[in-house]
């Protein structure tokens, strides 16, 4: 069975994969694409200092973080699958994105921090189509 992942057809092998495995699995849109999510990552910590919204995308991206560190710190390096990776981003940025479509209202999409919010949003919203994808495919495996 092949799935759909990040724009490229892949085997099953891939979601069972070793994250410190898959670097050379994956091609350059997908690291560019992954770069693109480390920054919006960072930059949520610098707005995190006055918005609430920005603390919350911090917050999911810290503890997406933590989980990986913490499942190879206790089951070793090749525990932490393609799909534990897309399972963090469901458990943790789906009540993210959910808060933030709600507080949209209260959010000037017109200023700097605005445009910056509306890129996070449609960040975790594309990413959690695919993260969504991953897992189910996992499971149907």
């Amino acid at each position: 069975m092949e799935n759909f992942v990040f724009g490229l057809f892949a085997t099953d092998e891939l979601l069972v994969t070793p994250a410190s495995q898959m670097g050379d699995m994956l091609p350059m849109h997908v690291w560019l694409w992954l770069y693109w999510l480390l920054a919006i990552g960072a930059t949520s910590l610098f707005w995190s200092f006055r918005k609430v919204e920005a603390r919350y995308v911090a917050l999911a991206y810290i503890l997406t973080f933590a989980a990986s560190f913490i499942v190879t710190q206790v089951s070793g390096p090749d525990a932490v699958l393609y799909v534990s990776l897309s399972l963090f981003h469901v458990i943790f940025w789906t009540p993210v994105l959910a808060l933030l479509i709600l507080r949209r209202a209260k959010a000037n999409f017109s200023s700097l921090y605005g445009v910056w919010l509306s890129l996070a949003m449609a960040t975790m919203a594309i990413s959690l189509v695919f993260d969504y994808r991953d897992v189910i495919a996992y499971l149907l495996m």
